[in-house]
């Protein structure tokens, strides 16, 4: 008798091949995903806050007003200045499934902005906070770091 045909045991052996491929392929494909997502977003986020640093030194070295820095949520900052149209925000952007989260290193004190430079306010006068950073964190690691240095922003990621 002439063979035309596969044996039901013949698929169910390629069968199990391909979904024995699949699951190990898979995993790896997703987790690969996860890596290229969370790449992109933080280097989208570190974009944006060396621009946003460099828009807000040019709009305090045209008008020459001082700035208060604050740290809005763990994904936003701001700087208000005299009136509200003078104030810039930034709010850090996320994945489909990465949430980046925005600290600070630790200050004494409010810190103030004036021509591209941190001022740490103390008692009577303002001291000059040469090197200012920002962290950009996933999960509790940090992922990117802007630094202030001279009053130009550098970023690293």
């Amino acid at each position: 008798m002439k063979k035309n045909g596969f044996t039901l045991i013949e698929i169910l052996i390629s069968l199990a091949i391909i979904a024995a491929l699949a699951g190990i392929g898979i995993p790896v494909i997703y987790s690969n995903v996860m890596k290229i997502e969370e790449a992109s977003t933080v280097e989208s986020a570190m974009n944006g806050l060396r621009q946003f640093f460099v828009d807000a030194r040019s709009k305090s070295v045209m008008k020459e007003i001082k700035y208060e820095f604050s740290k809005e949520s763990d994904t936003s900052i701001k700087f208000t200045g005299l009136a509200a149209t003078d104030s810039i925000y930034y709010t850090l952007p996320t994945g489909i499934r990465t949430q980046l989260i925005l600290a600070t290193e630790t200050t004494t004190g409010p810190l103030s902005y004036l021509l591209g430079m941190f001022l740490e306010e103390k008692n009577n006068n303002y001291e000059i906070k040469d090197t200012f950073r920002l962290l950009v964190k996933v999960n509790d690691t940090t992922k990117g770091t802007l630094t202030i240095h001279q009053g130009l922003p550098t970023v690293e990621f």
